[in-house]
Order: structure tokens, then C-alpha cells, then sequence
């Protein structure tokens, strides 16, 4: 269940030439000048929430922050675009997170990657030992056991520092600010070239599509022309889902374009895939055990309830969930428990406009 959202058409110019950017010293900038060129090149979370960058990083002067994480975890299976690009950007990332450091007028900087990404983590430590002569920013790696859901800002903070953001609290709340690797890469782009958020990469995955890749591609391409680029698809394709297998979505056509948020799409076989249908709640508690937000059954509950149509729920304990899945994939019943939950939100948030009116 997805919700709806204004959309623009954008049409081609044939006779468009295509754009260069050079490099500025990011550093004669003020920290308003630096926030105004993220927000004029379009820069959002990349990390799945899409929140403008911009935004988030405009704290006020009280809030305490000491922290900056880069969440480089990507725990996602099949997903391997952060990856890339702090492989191949590794440089732009670093120099970015500066960039971030100096809006938020903090100095240390943890990078937390998942310790089966060793490109990633010699690239990045590359550059930092590169640059040990800046004492201007402190820079340290952090190399994360492989666990999911641990691209969670949630569990990254926790595995890194071992602080615990309260519900209904940000991080910055308790001294943390988190920004994706990628969207700290898009945020050089826009500080240090001048480039507007118009491409991004994307992973091109499963075993129904002829040949799997990482691309950059235009936002506003659509899947049927990423399909024709690598070959099409292959016979026993089952399912088509736009970002991972955990949090992704299917999608019934090839004419569905690639947004700012879309980290993979991938063409899944029938033995990729669990096509049963679901079956009624058995009580057993697994979601529960699996759910890494600790959660309560009434929260569950409450949640099934309001993706049946109940509208009363408080959405606070609906926001908690950040719908990595786990409690689906451990449900012996396998009920949709992700979609029921995104429904409830939906709901949920119809219900606070109504009552606002």
C-alpha cells in the first residue's frame, strides 16, 4: 500500500548541452551559503526516508550534537550502490562529510561500515590517513559485524556509540547526527561543484535480469529502458521489487521511473522468492523476538488494527518502525506485516489531518 503525491513531467530537450561543473573552495562559504547550495541542487536522505538534507542538518544552537555518523552499513542484501560509491567516491565522501562537520560546528566523524565491505573501508581509510595533518576534523573508521538491520540509524547509533535514541525523540537529541555515505557524497556535489541531484546509482539486481550492475542513471528514467540497456529479462522472472528485498516494493510494470530514494531494483526468480499466500496470526511471537525496536504486542496490535481500517492508534508507536522487515520474513504464517504497518501509517496520518480540520 503506497501513498499518493503530486508528480511533474519533465520533457527532453533534444538541443540541451550537457552540463560541466568545477570546483570551488567550499571553505570561503558561509555555514548559510553551505546550506542554501544543498538545498538549491535538490539533496535528500538517500539512506530511504528522503528527508531534505538541508533540513536535517539546520539544527538550532542548543541542540548538543558531538557526533556525526556516516552510515556506510548497507545491510540490505542484493543492494551494493553505497558500496560503490564509497569505493569509487571515497575522496568525495570524506571531503563531504567535512562539509557536513562545519555546518553542524562539530569536529568528530565515525564512519560505520560493515566489516564485509573491506574495498570500502581501505579506500575511506585511505583518504583519512591522507589528510591526518587536518586537525580541523577528526576521522575514524568503524568496522560493524554483519547484522541486519544495522543500516538502521537507530542501530548504527547504538552499535557505534552504544547511545539509545528515546521514542519520539531524534538523534540529535542525544548528541547524533547521521547521514547516509551516499548523500554525504551528493552533498560535495552540490557545496564543492555546483551539481544539482538529477542522477544516482543504483543497483541492478536477481537472477531475472540478464546482467546485473551497478548504473548511474537520470532520475526519471523508467525500468523498461534500464531492462533493454542490460539485456531484458529472463523467462522465469516472478517479481519485480524497487529497492530491496527487506524494505522494497513490487511493481507490476516497467514503466515506473527511478526516483531520488531508489537505491536497487531487482527482478526476482520464483526461487528468490516466497509466493504462498499468508494465513491467520498463530500468536507464536516471532515478529516480536525479530523486531530489533524491542517492540510490545499491544503495539503490534495496535498496528494491525489500524491497517484494518482503526484510526485511533497513537502514531508515535507506529513512527518507531522503520519497516526493515524482519518481523515478515520470521512469520511462520507469512503475513504482509510490513505493508500492514505502512497502511496503519497511512491511516493513521489521514485520521491527525482530519481531526486538524
Amino acid at each position: 500500500m503506497m501513498g499518493k503525491s503530486p508528480a511533474v513531467v519533465i520533457t527532453l530537450d533534444p538541443e540541451a548541452k550537457p552540463l560541466s561543473f568545477s570546483p570551488v573552495d567550499w571553505r570561503r562559504f558561509s555555514r548559510q551559503e553551505l546550506l542554501d547550495r544543498i538545498r538549491s541542487a535538490g539533496i535528500v536522505g538517500l539512506g530511504g526516508a528522503g528527508f531534505p538534507a538541508h533540513a536535517k542538518l539546520d539544527v538550532g544552537q542548543n541542540v548538543p550534537l558531538d557526533t556525526l555518523i556516516l552510515n556506510g552499513a548497507e545491510c540490505e542484501p542484493y543492494l551494493t550502490c553505497d558500496h560503490r560509491v564509497m569505493v569509487e567516491y571515497a575522496a568525495d565522501v570524506i571531503e563531504g562529510a567535512r562539509i557536513i562537520l562545519r555546518i553542524l560546528g562539530i569536529s568528530n566523524c565515525v564512519i560505520g561500515i560493515e566489516n564485509n565491505k573491506p574495498e570500502a573501508i581501505e579506500a575511506l581509510g585511505k583518504i583519512i590517513d591522507q589528510n591526518k595533518t587536518d586537525s580541523e576534523f577528526k576521522f575514524t573508521i568503524k568496522p560493524l559485524a554483519v547484522k541486519y538491520p544495522h543500516g538502521s540509524a537507530d542501530q548504527i547509533i547504538q552499535s557505534v556509540t552504544g547511545r539509545v535514541r528515546p521514542s519520539g525523540k531524534r538523534s540529535s537529541s542525544i548528541g547524533v547526527m547521521v547521514q547516509n555515505v551516499y548523500t554525504t557524497k551528493t552533498i560535495y556535489d552540490a557545496v564543492v561543484l555546483g551539481k544539482p541531484f538529477y542522477e544516482r546509482v543504483i543497483t541492478v539486481s536477481g537472477r531475472g535480469i540478464a546482467r546485473q550492475a551497478n548504473l548511474l542513471v537520470p532520475l526519471g528514467t523508467h525500468l523498461s529502458d534500464i531492462v533493454t540497456c542490460l539485456g531484458g529479462t529472463t523467462a522465469d522472472l516472478a517479481k519485480i521489487v524497487v529497492g530491496g528485498p527487506m524494505m522494497g516494493y513490487a511493481v507490476s510494470s516497467l514503466e515506473v521511473p527511478i526516483t531520488k530514494t531508489t537505491s536497487g531494483i531487482l527482478f526476482l526468480t520464483p526461487d528468490e522468492i516466497d509466493a504462498q499466500a499468508y494465513g491467520p496470526c498463530i500468536r507464536c511471537g516471532f515478529c516480536l523476538e525479530a523486531c530489533p525496536m524491542g517492540l510490545e504486542p499491544n503495539q503490534i496490535s495496535i498496528w494491525v488494527e489500524a491497517g484494518r481500517g482503526a484510526e485511533t492508534a497513537p502514531f508515535g508507536l507506529v513512527d518507531d518502525c522503520f519497516e526493515c522487515g524482519s518481523c515478515a520474513f520470521v512469520c511462520p504464517a507469512k503475513r504482509p506485516l510490513v505493508q500492514f504497518i505502512r497502511l496503519a501509517k497511512i491511516r493513521i496520518r489521514e485520521a491527525e489531518k482530519k481531526k486538524e480540520k
